[in-house]
């Protein structure tokens, strides 16, 4: 019985001299030097950023071809799109019934690959893939020599056995896939910031998921999209390589040590990644040397109209509200907290509404009015923020939406108004 053979896939990044390891205290256990100088890149961004098509740009061949160069494992069925123009093997993880069932899954699909089989792997999105590894390991101790009570408190909270028990797990996932492919992808989307008081603080988002991702990553950039048709920016958020140049040494025969990346890439792509590669530590421009705070960027011009149009109707209803009643005065007090605090329309929500709405081709502008568009995204939003309330309180009747889970701020205020 003969195997077919494999392609002899091109390698996706040059051969760097004089490259280097950079260790962190802390932060001491990537994955590095996996026979690709950067085998793991982490990619986060808002929606439409351009986050998927970076892995996409590695390495492509044309829909029909016998051998896909990539292997995706789609958590949200982002990628149809893609497998409609590329030669892809995709999995389709919506279909497992839970995250640990969709994580033992993905490690079946993991063993049956081949090596050289793939070039590129991509887990899109990551923080699915990690909560499944998460649940696994919390629900079987024993396969790390440990008992459930080592593992969580009375309470349920972790330990720091178990995280260090799911952070080996995750290496030992992301090693066996890179002993099979040149290159892993792990995608993660952005999640509110919250002050030490459960309030949310305008405009600062995080990557999703726990630290794990980030801490084997040899690579994250934060990519923020510039517009159809163009090449997103990204800024590095980590970089665990960079360059000893022996060409500039000091009088004890110590090489300069300098960066392999700037701080931004004005085009990130994966073309552009490996010129940077072709010419290490080469000097950078001014606009490359720029450090930005992605994590606390402006508003984009939809989600600027989706929160005043939120504001707007918040305003309108406290209006309605200044009757002597009771009730409706506790409504109201409650009303002014929320506008106060802006819980009940922050960045993220706005961003992820918004962002729902586009991929179904649902944007503010030409013949749609302000008030279609609003529409949309009242609908949209409390598609994705269910309003719950477990108080005597009546709901307030809100276009926008109330996040699943209130902040601790507003749980004290509602305690006030039943006490």
């Amino acid at each position: 019985m003969t195997t077919a053979a494999f392609p002899v896939w091109p390698q996706l990044f040059p051969e760097v001299p004089h490259l280097n390891l950079v260790i962190d205290e802390g932060d001491n256990d990537p994955i590095a030097f996996s026979g690709s100088p950067i085998p793991i890149i982490r990619l986060t961004g808002e929606s439409g950023s351009g986050k998927t098509w970076f892995g996409m740009g590695s390495i492509a061949c044309q829909v029909g071809t016998l051998n896909p160069p990539i292997v995706i494992w789609d958590y949200e069925a982002g990628s149809t799109y893609y497998e409609r123009q590329f030669a892809l093997a995709r999995h389709d993880m919506t279909k497992p019934s839970s995250p640990k069932q969709a994580y033992l899954e993905w490690r079946e699909h993991v063993k049956a690959i081949k090596p050289g089989q793939y070039a590129v792997a991509i887990i899109d999105t990551a923080e699915e893939w990690e909560q499944g590894l998460r649940d696994y390991v919390m629900e079987n101790p024993k396969e790390y020599r440990y008992t459930p009570g080592q593992f969580a408190d009375k309470y349920g909270k972790p330990s720091g056995l178990y995280w260090g028990a799911a952070k080996g797990q995750a290496k030992s996932d992301l090693r066996l896939l890179l002993s099979k492919v040149q290159i892993v992808f792990v995608i993660n989307h952005l999640s509110q910031v919250y002050d030490d008081g459960g309030i949310p603080i305008k405009g600062k988002k995080t990557p999703k998921g726990s630290q794990i991702i980030g801490q084997l990553a040899t690579l994250e950039l934060w990519l923020v999209g510039n517009g159809q048709g163009k090449p997103p920016t990204g800024h590095v958020r980590k970089c665990r390589l960079n360059i000893l140049d022996w060409s500039d040494v000091d009088d004890y025969g110590v090489p300069a040590v300098k960066p392999l990346l700037p701080n931004t890439l004005p085009i990130a792509t994966m073309n552009a990644l490996r010129e940077y590669l072709k010419q290490p530590g080469k000097g950078f421009s001014v606009e490359e040397n720029k450090v930005a705070d992605p994590s606390n960027m402006p508003l984009t011009a939809d989600e600027k109209i989706a929160a005043e149009t939120a504001r707007m109707y918040a305003e309108i209803e406290l209006s309605k509200l200044h009757q002597a009643d009771e009730v409706k005065i506790n409504k109201r007090k409650m009303m002014n907290s929320l506008i106060k605090s802006g819980v009940f329309m922050n960045d993220a929500q706005i961003g992820a509404a918004v962002g729902a709405l586009k991929s179904q081709g649902i944007v503010f502008g030409g013949d749609m009015t302000l008030e279609e568009y609003s529409n949309h995204l009242t609908a949209k939003s409390r598609e994705i923020y269910p309003i719950q309330f477990s108080d005597p309180i009546e709901t307030p009747d809100l276009p926008g939406e109330l996040p699943a889970r209130l902040t601790n701020a507003l749980q004290d205020e509602l305690e006030e108004l039943n006490a």
